[in-house]
């Protein structure tokens, strides 16, 4: 996460100390993801050196309609509105499967959007939800950029939400059998003899 005194001078000290890694990211050059998992809260970083100015950036997230274009590329997204809800923006999501189904059976998430900094270099937007499906909850999606040079930018997207029982129970279950051959994260220590 970012400093609250300056986000923008700590978003660059982060791309600093990420440099190694997002060239030789094994997903794709200029792509860095964390995953981390405690006790109920699960949190995810995405971390990306874009080919595209940071006000075409900035431009693109600043408003609720611009996200929910970029959210509707995803294969789990069935539907995105930006709408108003007494005067306060609302990002509204349906969630479901990645083969297709009827909108109806789609989960139900409605978002409150803020752009909680926007300048010249720097601007980051948050998405909080109390509740989410399947006993999930307390999400909030943090989405920062900030300018590199006049022909890229750097940007973070944070991710995170609390399982309630039904969620753990689900995706064990998952992770036991359809999800048992997929690839995911490594532990990791920042010591030989850290806990991962």
């Amino acid at each position: 996460t970012t400093s609250e005194s300056n986000p923008a001078e700590s978003l660059l000290k982060r791309h600093e100390s990420l440099r190694d890694e997002l060239q030789r990211s094994p997903l794709q050059p200029g792509l860095h993801l964390e995953s981390v998992e405690r006790s109920n809260t699960l949190q995810g970083d995405a971390y990306a050196l874009v080919d595209y100015p940071f006000r075409t950036v900035r431009d693109a997230f600043s408003n609720p309609e611009g996200l929910c274009e970029a959210l509707s590329l995803h294969l789990n997204i069935k539907y995105c509105r930006a709408q108003l809800d007494d005067g306060k923006p609302i990002v509204a999501v349906a969630v479901g499967k990645k083969t297709e189904q009827p909108l109806r059976d789609a989960f139900r998430v409605e978002f409150d959007y803020s752009v909680t900094t926007l300048d010249a270099n720097y601007m980051r937007v948050n998405l909080d939800a109390k509740e989410g499906p399947v006993g999930t909850r307390n999400y909030r999606i943090t989405f920062e950029t900030v300018a590199l040079d006049t022909e890229r930018a750097f940007v973070h997207i944070q991710f995170s939400y609390t399982n309630g029982l039904a969620a753990r129970v689900a995706t064990n279950l998952y992770l036991a059998s359809a999800g048992k051959d997929k690839v995911g994260f490594t532990q990791t220590a920042p010591t030989d003899d850290a806990e991962p």
